[in-house]
């Protein structure tokens, strides 16, 4: 099925068996196909994606925000922040943590501290244009978008502006999730999104 709100390069992997995204005050494109609705709760965290040494979480926040020309006022959730948990080094055993947080864009939907995070206990932060290579793990950011790069796992975080905001966050995160390779059959995925790498049918 289309995703019209993806953009062009993401559309074509949402649209294949290996990706699937959330968008929005949260609306779900699962892999294979199927959508659904998704309401979270105010700073609740809920995880997205989990496999053998990698995880990541999302935390939502409530909002008060108008749809229809104002005629519609909506108690929503959005994604605001994004945690990605990772054990990299091989035998070393590593932990590898990177964070977005939408709460550091700025007006013009762009921020120097968009992530932090750790390696080997060793703290960074980077902003746009920034690049973190930990081990395995590779962390870069664009504008208002990271990119957490793994094991044939990415995980691509966008920052957005809150439309037709009434309360609540000024800034959301959508997030697209892609698997290559043999990732699916080696990591047998769970999680909100993750699970439905498992599935060859459209899941709604």
């Amino acid at each position: 099925p289309s995703v019209p709100w993806i953009n062009a390069g993401s559309r074509r992997c949402l649209n294949s068996v290996d990706g699937g995204g959330i968008r929005g005050d949260p609306h779900i494109a699962f892999a294979h196909g199927g959508r659904a609705d998704f309401r979270g709760g105010e700073r609740k965290l809920f995880n997205f994606l989990s496999v053998p040494g990698l995880a990541v979480n999302v935390r939502t926040e409530e909002s008060i925000f108008k749809l229809h020309d104002a005629r519609l006022t909506v108690n929503g959730t959005y994604i605001t922040e994004l945690h990605v948990c990772a054990l990299v080094g091989g035998s070393k055993r590593k932990w590898a943590n990177a964070s977005f947080w939408a709460s550091e864009l700025n007006q013009e939907n762009w921020g120097w501290r968009l992530i932090n995070g750790t390696c080997g206990g060793q703290r960074f932060k980077l902003g746009k244009g920034g690049f973190k290579k930990c081990e395995e793990l590779a962390v870069e950011v664009d504008m208002a978008s990271a990119t957490f790069s793994l094991r044939d796992w990415t995980i691509t975080a966008r920052g957005n502006h809150v439309m037709t905001r009434v309360s609540g966050p000024k800034h959301r995160i959508d997030v697209t999730f892609t698997a290559s390779g043999e990732a699916v059959a080696r990591d047998q995925p769970h999680g909100v999104i993750g699970q439905s790498f498992r599935s060859a049918t459209p899941r709604n």
